[in-house]
């Protein structure tokens, strides 16, 4: 990702954000995640946000790695080894989405492991949370009743969309799907 002065990359194998100087090519910064990355980081307003498979999501200062707060995505502290790695059960997937002023990520494997999946909404400046949501194991949108994989978080015509899920961006509530109105 690039932002102003720096590319900032995630360095997956050793859990670990790097920014480096647009001008010089040096390291400008490094922040350790302690979990490895499936996405590139978002950034908004100064911030770098980074969501991670320790079931968080990081914001750093754009310029410096500076973290200003950590907000825990994952509901609970469950731990496994996954890769060779020490992880959340319910590891941050897809990144973290930034729409209207609001951020959103989503934590969970699948909908039918360990409790299933979760989206939180939040305050991208401060983490403050707005709302979270679980997804059902079953039943509406599961086609067939198998569980599905946590995928990326997309708007998609005012709606959050997780697989076959939409929801309202402002409250979280799970509503029909537009093409079925």
């Amino acid at each position: 990702v690039l932002s102003e002065d720096v590319a900032i990359v995630g360095d997956t194998d050793q859990n670990e954000v790097v920014a480096v100087s647009l001008k010089s090519g040096k390291v400008a910064w490094r922040f350790s995640t302690g979990g490895r990355m499936d996405t590139s980081p978002t950034v908004y307003k100064g911030l770098c946000l980074v969501a991670d498979h320790t079931g968080y999501v990081s914001a750093l200062k754009v310029h410096t790695g500076e973290l200003v707060y950590r907000l825990r995505i994952a509901p609970d502290e469950k731990r496994m080894l996954s890769h060779g790695k020490v992880e959340s059960v319910w590891p941050v997937i897809g990144g973290v989405l930034v729409a209207n002023g609001k951020a959103y990520a989503t934590a969970g494997r699948t909908q039918g492991s360990d409790g299933g999946l979760i989206v939180r909404a939040f305050a991208p400046e401060t983490g403050d949370p707005v709302w979270a949501r679980a997804i059902p194991q079953t039943g509406n949108g599961v086609q067939g009743g198998k569980a599905k994989r946590n995928d990326a978080l997309i708007l998609e015509n005012g709606l959050l969309r997780l697989m076959d899920h939409y929801l309202n961006a402002d409250t979280g509530v799970i509503v029909p799907s537009p093409t079925t109105l």
